[in-house]
């Protein structure tokens, strides 16, 4: 069976070439779409607020900040929070902003992800990979632009643990912003 090559008219490959042109320009819009809202810092109303209960930081929980950066307007933050022996059904821990002038409490789009180092230091039974399972997902990254916070001030870095079965709110001692240190 032979081939039969096939030629594009000039319109077939304008309309060919708009078409490619158009599709790049929609994926770049989408991406940029997608990339904005990730880094998007929502405030939260005075009824989430209060739900946070805070009792001057968690002595449950363990966690650390390793990472915090500000480049510019924008804040990154890597970390994990776990409650040793504790179990986790569904992982919803983030990083939260407050403006240490009005208290007022931000919480950024924040992404848990694998730690198997920490389920393996903190779970009681190492040797049991479907108990050290729990504590895997303990790590939490968030990256945010802070243009749409209050300008001139400072914020505390809280973290919100929630393993799913209620959640803690800790203190970090950390600030970022006009003087942090």
């Amino acid at each position: 069976m032979q081939s039969i090559p096939m030629v594009l008219g000039p319109r077939s490959k304008a309309g060919l070439l708009v078409f490619l042109a158009a599709s790049a320009a929609l994926s770049a819009a989408y991406g940029w779409h997608l990339h904005a809202s990730s880094i998007k810092i929502r405030a939260l109303d005075a009824q989430e607020a209060s739900a946070l209960a805070e009792d001057g930081g968690s002595r449950r929980a363990l966690w650390s900040i390793e990472r915090l950066e500000l480049s510019r307007h924008k804040l990154f933050i890597k970390g994990w929070a776990i409650v040793p022996g504790g179990a986790f059904s569904v992982v919803k821990s983030a990083f939260l902003l407050r403006d240490l002038e009005d208290g007022r409490l931000y919480e950024m789009r924040s992404y848990t992800y694998e730690r198997l180092d920490v389920g393996q230091t903190y779970s009681p039974n190492h040797g049991d990979y479907l108990y050290n399972f729990d504590h895997d997902f303990a790590g939490i990254s968030a990256t945010a632009d802070l243009k749409s916070l209050p300008e001139g001030h400072r914020f505390e870095v809280l973290i919100r643990f929630d393993g799913g079965h209620g959640s803690e709110l800790i203190q970090t001692g950390r600030t970022v912003g006009e003087g942090a240190k």
